[in-house]
């Protein structure tokens, strides 16, 4: 028998401690765009226009993540 948690079969992993991390992001983390962009000239739609603009640039977020915890594990 194990002495382990019971219903995790074989291998568990213990918890660890929650950390929170705030990040902030402006355009140049997603657009790729070097001109003036217009995107404040439309009217304001329902449409989140950045998701449809050829310019933007997929976002990494584990690394992201990651990067930032080890900002924080560092202070």
């Amino acid at each position: 028998m194990s002495s382990g948690p019971t219903l995790i079969g074989e291998t568990y992993v213990t918890a660890t401690k929650r950390v929170y991390l705030n990040i902030d992001f402006s355009i140049k983390d997603w657009c790729k765009y070097n001109g003036s962009c217009r995107i404040d000239d439309l009217l304001p739609t329902s449409i989140p226009v950045c998701l449809l603009c050829k310019y933007r640039k997929p976002l990494d977020l584990p690394a992201i993540l990651d990067k930032k915890h080890e900002e924080r594990i560092r202070k």
